[in-house]
């Protein structure tokens, strides 16, 4: 045991020393990737573009952005363009050619890039050469040392000269091995980025001194060597046996400094890398899948991947996972996925050959959870790498080869859909392998898929100038895969350099082929959209001189789509001609920065909004951003469809606008729909500068609740619009009163989005809370998503375009029931008031059977849903309704009695108890009540009683009903009905208006709530019995009732001829005494 021990603190001895390195040394390659960034430029020197905004990808640095927009990128030395105005030097700090990250931002943003590294003890200095390629000098150095733990050092400049190099630096010492990030940027000046500087990092330097010695990963690293070299037979295994002499010599030297050991680890490093390469084959491969991030979906979701209408699952459903996550793409069954993908691209991947391999399904389902397909095996699915595809069917692992035939060249790699037929696409565990060097076959069989891509551009037909070009550019590669001979194997030969020649002719005569066909596509493309355009406007007798021109502009165009003798500029004439007569008759595009972009931003593709990524129909355009690729997401054009619809029927049926009389800015323009790329949630509707409806929708919300969410929306666009044609600010662009928001559009928005889809006004989720919350005042901010029937009644009333009427001849201040007065009723304040109290009872009676025009006959199956009023009782017989039931102003009670068995008249007594303690007071002066039966027979006619009024100075009421016989419901109605208007106020998202309530009490007779025993006595209680006689007068236009509820007469105005006695008028006991006057 002592000489175990004795041996292991001897190799610790020799591991770890504290032989200092006294002089400054660059240790930068040991520590940091990419610190040169001269290697993969965004922007070559060659270029001249102008970059305004993007944020690129930085090779292994970490982003640390507060913003994801400006500028962020590499680019070389002499770059001819510029960065958000500013300028690229010809050369570096030092003179030297390469290339530098470029940062460019404003508004005290804060742009960083970080890389993560242990030092030993020792002094460091970190010096960022940094050049400012513009005037403005703002900004806040970034560069810091950030320790795991401990205290970060940070440069303290505050500003770069204009136009020239500053030598960024820090110096920090540490006492013992340190993790930590190497952080490098700057934070921007006040303001827009025009005040801050543009800077352009050449490279980050790491000087180290007094480096305390440890040889920990040298020993390490010398073992993992002896392991790889064996009995040395394998390819290179000299040039591996001399290197790890040489690290054994380090190691071995007592007074070795930490550069020496750092360099030792370092060479034999590479050195062992290049032999792995040397050796691997297909038998023997090299894993390299560490070069793809984060393949098994482990590490925040999809990071590293371009994701496309595909997300992150962790169920077991798919059993050939690796971890916990997969990636899938899940439709109902017997539905179709469409396009979907999951991409990455592998930056300056090393030249070889190479293997993908990735666990993957494409199915029809056969049933729930099923991963068996049903049918024919499905298609348009494929494992991807570059241009080589394997597709994807049933459930396993997939293996496709390729090469990369440059010495370092860019590959995409992943899983698409196209066009898919199943409904089920899972992925996972994407595994890379290297296999080994690239052969003369491996050039041949890349040549034959860029001849194949050749013969493709071919069949679809390109100008004669060009197809000559490439046809001979494909003779030369087929003469040149035909070999040079059979080697002893009797494999073809080759000539290598007449491999690679053909290979870069035809690339460039493919090139030139699809740029021809692009300019056929084009003009196709806009033929196929003119036809649309004819079919939307076919008919219409304002387009009819209009729609002549364009379709005689289709037949030429159609014949210029076979004439391959056209140059580029007859082509592009061609294709510019039919646009302008397109232009004619179609809709235009309105282009905004509260919108979309400008016309100039949105024929650029790298903006978040794009004419590339977009779909038109006849009233709409929908934009769809980056993330979901430039095909069309499959459920676009569904959208599109039923969003013309729905646009079609707000105009047409519920007349919110008038079209195609030059009296809406929408025979203009088109309406927008923005389609986010987004996992959040968001569905907003309204417009922008006070012109066009605007629609925003995350990829969630256009399905949501089978098309009701966009018709809500859309409904919020229209109501928009109305204010836009009627050129002012009404239109409920107000809020009135001390409202800050507005609770009609949201009430509006649902009844119109039911109005066209009907099956779901009463089947959806909030159908319970709207037939239980009517006793809450209409413009009740709790109702805005629940008061949807109100409309309906005002239809009954007046037609269905009153709603729309109301929109476009609101007024401020006026509120909707203000509106609706000034629009359906005449004569004093008070009279008008009387009357909406009177219909807001009418539109209660009827909810109780939903007994109005647009929805009796759906509403059927819905009668006797609602709750019923949650009341209470005391001791003399009258029920009075909870606080959390008692109706507010022109809500109700429905308040559900037992049916008296045959006919019978049925009494109601009603006090009215404003201010009554556990209910809010607010006005109660102004208080009000109005109150009557309705019955429904079982035939379904509904029987409405008379109305009888209470207020706070005559609260006590009596009231009969004559219940006919064959009844199956029964209700008692009670509505708020105050005596004075005013506003119900929505103040802000936590709070409203004071929500006044008017309790009451009532006691039924010869009837009682429903479920309880009847009171089958008659009413006596009432003591204000006035007798009648030829010196006062009788009330006029009542029924006049018998005490034992038989009428007597009806709706008259004179009791002349009555014998004396005591009757019932008006819900009062009356007693004629004489002779009485009419």
């Amino acid at each position: 045991m002592m000489t175990t021990k004795s041996f292991c603190l001897a190799c610790l001895l020799a591991i770890v020393t504290a032989i200092p390195s006294t002089a400054q040394s660059d240790v930068t390659k040991y520590y940091l990737k990419n610190y040169g960034f001269d290697t993969g430029f965004d922007y070559p020197a060659t270029s001249t573009a102008k970059v305004t905004q993007e944020i690129k990808e930085i090779d292994g640095w970490t982003p640390v952005l507060s913003a994801d927009y400006t500028i962020t990128g590499v680019y070389e030395f002499g770059f001819k363009g510029t960065f958000n105005g500013a300028i690229v030097p010809a050369t570096g700090y030092d003179g030297e050619a390469g290339g530098a990250l470029a940062l460019s931002t404003g508004w005290e943003q804060t742009f960083c890039y970080q890389q993560s590294v242990t030092l030993p003890a020792g002094t460091y200095t970190i010096n960022v050469p940094t050049y400012n390629g513009k005037t403005a000098t703002g900004g806040l150095s970034q560069l810091s040392w950030i320790p795991n733990s401990g205290t970060a050092v940070s440069s303290s400049r505050t500003s770069y000269k204009g136009k020239a190099w500053t030598l960024d630096q820090i110096t920090f010492t540490l006492t013992k091995s340190t993790s930590g990030k190497i952080q490098i940027g700057y934070k921007a000046a006040a303001g827009g980025s025009a005040n801050s500087a543009c800077l352009l990092i050449d490279y980050v330097q790491i000087l180290g001194q007094d480096m305390t010695v440890s040889k920990t990963k040298l020993h390490t690293t010398l073992s993992s060597a002896n392991s790889l070299y064996g009995n040395g037979s394998g390819i290179g295994a000299d040039e591996l046996k001399a290197v790890i002499d040489a690290a054994q010599a380090v190691y071995d030297k007592a007074e070795a400094t930490m550069p020496e050991v750092l360099e030792a680890t370092y060479n034999l490093t590479e050195t062992m890398e290049a032999y792995r390469l040397k050796n691997a084959s297909e038998q023997n491969p090299l894993d390299r899948t560490s070069l793809i991030q984060n393949p098994s979906f482990e590490t925040d979701g999809t990071t590293g991947w371009t994701v496309r209408n595909m997300s992150t699952q962790n169920n077991s459903v798919f059993s050939r996972k690796k971890g916990t996550y997969y990636l899938e793409s899940w439709v109902s069954i017997g539905q179709k996925i469409g396009d979907a993908s999951v991409m990455q691209t592998l930056k300056r991947l090393p030249q070889g050959r190479y293997r993908l391999k990735a666990s993957a399904l494409h199915i029809q389902q056969s049933g729930n959870n099923s991963t068996t397909n049903k049918g024919a095996a499905q298609t348009g699915v494929c494992l991807v790498a570059g241009t080589t595809k394997a597709e994807v069917t049933s459930m396993k692992e997939y293996t496709l080869s390729f090469a990369i035939l440059d010495e370092k060249s860019d590959i995409e790699i992943g899983l698409k859909a196209e066009n898919a037929t199943g409904n089920y696409l899972c992925v996972d565990n994407f595994i890379l392998q290297y296999l080994g060097e690239v052969t003369q076959n491996d050039y041949a069989l890349e040549l034959q898929k860029i001849v194949d891509i050749g013969q493709e551009i071919l069949a679809k037909g390109i100008q004669q100038d060009v197809a000559a070009t490439l046809t001979a550019a494909i003779d030369k590669a087929t003469t040149a895969l035909q070999g040079t001979g059979k080697d002893d194997e009797g494999n073809t030969t080759y000539d290598l350099e007449a491999l690679q020649s053909a290979q870069t002719t035809l690339l460039d005569a493919i090139s030139q082929g699809e740029a021809s066909l692009a300019l056929y596509t084009t003009l196709q493309k806009r033929i196929d959209y003119a036809l649309k355009v004819v079919g939307w406007w076919e008919g219409v007798e304002r387009k009819a001189s209009t729609l002549a021109t364009l379709q005689t502009a289709i037949e030429t165009a159609r014949q210029q789509m076979v004439d391959y003798t056209l140059t580029k500029a007859q082509l592009t004439t061609a294709t510019n001609t039919l646009n302008t007569r397109i232009a004619t008759v179609d809709k235009k595009i309105y282009c905004s920065t509260n919108a979309c972009g400008t016309d100039a931003q949105l024929k650029n593709n790298t903006s978040q909004w794009s004419y590339e990524r977009s779909l038109q129909s006849k009233h709409w355009i929908l934009f769809w951003e980056a993330g979901y690729g430039t095909q069309i997401p499959p459920a676009v054009e569904t959208i599109l469809d039923n969003a013309d619809k729905i646009f079609e029927f707000y105009a047409d049926s519920l007349k919110f606008i008038t079209t195609n009389q030059g009296k809406s800015k929408t025979d203009t323009y088109k309406m927008i729909i923005r389609l986010r790329y987004t996992d959040e949630w968001e569905a907003s509707g309204s417009g922008i500068d006070d012109k066009i409806g605007l629609l925003t929708l995350s990829r969630w919300a256009y399905t949501s609740r089978d098309g009701q969410t966009v018709a809500h929306e859309i409904g919020h666009c229209f109501q928009y619009q109305t204010h836009c044609d009627n050129n002012d600010q009404n239109g409920w662009m107000y809020n009135w009163g001390t409202s800050t928001l507005n609770v009609f559009w949201e009430m509006c928005a649902q009844w119109q989005a039911y109005k066209f889809y009907p099956q779901m006004q009463f089947n959806n989720e909030w159908f319970t809370n709207t037939i239980n919350g009517l006793h809450r005042h209409p413009l009740c901010v709790d109702l805005r998503y629940n008061n949807y029937f109100i409309q309906d009644y005002f239809c009954h009333k007046h037609g269905m375009d009153i709603i729309a009427q109301m929109w476009n001849k609101c007024k401020s201040p006026d509120d909707p029931l203000q509106t609706y007065m000034k629009l359906t009723m005449s004569g004093t304040t008070a009279e008008k008031l009387d009357q909406l109290n009177n219909e807001m009872w009418e539109y209660g009676a009827r909810m109780t059977t939903f007994d109005l025009d647009p929805i009796r006959d759906r509403g059927k199956s819905s009668i006797g849903k609602r709750s019923q009023t949650a009341l209470t009782s005391d001791s003399e017989g009258f029920f009075s309704p909870t606080a959390a039931n008692c109706i507010e102003n022109f809500g109700h009670n429905a308040i559900r009695l037992n049916v008296p068995s045959g006919g019978k008249t049925v009494y109601v007594e009603l006090v009215g108890e404003a201010g009554k303690s556990g209910y809010t007071t607010y006005n109660k002066t102004k208080a009000g009540w109005k109150f009557g039966f309705v019955a429904l027979q079982k035939d379904g006619t509904r029987i409405y009683g008379d109305i009888a009024t209470a207020t706070y100075n005559e609260p006590e009421q009596l009231l009969s009903f004559e219940c006919p016989a064959n009844c199956s419901y029964l209700w008692l109605v009670v509505s708020g009905a105050p005596t004075s208007y005013w506003t119900r106020n929505w103040l802000s998202w936590e709070s409203e208006s004071t929500a006044e309530q008017w309790p009451y009490k009532v006691k039924f007779y010869q009837t009682n709530v429903y479920g309880k025993s009847n009171n089958n006595e008659l009413p006596s209680s009432i003591n204000d019995i006035i007798a009648f006689n030829d010196d006062n007068q009788a009330p006029t236009n009542n029924n006049v009732y018998s005490l034992d509820g038989h009428l007597v007469r009806r709706g008259t105005t004179s009791i002349d001829g009555l014998p004396k006695g005591v009757y019932i008028v008006g819900g009062k006991k009356v007693m004629v005494v004489g002779d009485v006057r009419p």
